[in-house]
């Protein structure tokens, strides 16, 4: 069974707010239809993937550089303007998942871009308290992950 739009909805909130669940911050996404029995079998088992894979991720090497390139994203992005705050970042979301995905799409480089943008997230809703941000940032990675990675995805949904 393949992936559509609302799907990738689905997982992001629900990636999010288990990733925030583990840091014990209460976030609750915004209402999202509820997806059909079959389909919330396949959604509920890539999310509990994405979060065994970034839990192992978190203790590599890569997680480290990822942190330290978060720092200069944020600085960047908290710069900007409420007003264009989300066009702009949206641009600076996709210009860093396009380098990413430079040389092709890989399972590793999506879960990077996924855990990127839960810690962008984080790190906005630490320094800005505003759960508006939050949303803004997952809906850029649904947008991207929509647009640009869920054919992919379907494709080689039972490879490793």
């Amino acid at each position: 069974m393949a992936l559509v739009d609302n799907d990738i909805e689905i997982v992001v909130f629900n990636y999010f707010r288990q990733q925030f669940a583990l840091k014990d911050v209460q976030w609750t996404p915004p209402y999202t239809n509820r997806p059909a029995q079959a389909e919330e079998q396949i959604i509920n088992r890539f999310v509990e993937v994405l979060n065994q894979l970034t839990t192992d991720f978190r203790s590599t090497e890569g997680f480290s550089e990822l942190i330290d390139k978060l720092d200069s994203v944020t600085h960047n992005l908290d710069r900007l303007p409420a007003e264009s705050f989300d066009d702009s970042g949206y641009a600076v979301f996709t210009g860093i998942a396009e380098h990413l995905f430079a040389e092709g799409i890989k399972w590793c480089h999506i879960l990077t871009l996924f855990v990127f943008a839960f810690e962008l997230a984080n790190e906005f809703l630490r320094i800005k308290d505003d759960t508006a941000v939050v949303e803004c940032i997952a809906n850029w990675l649904i947008l991207y992950t929509s647009e640009r990675l869920l054919d992919w995805i379907n494709d080689h949904q039972n490879t490793e």
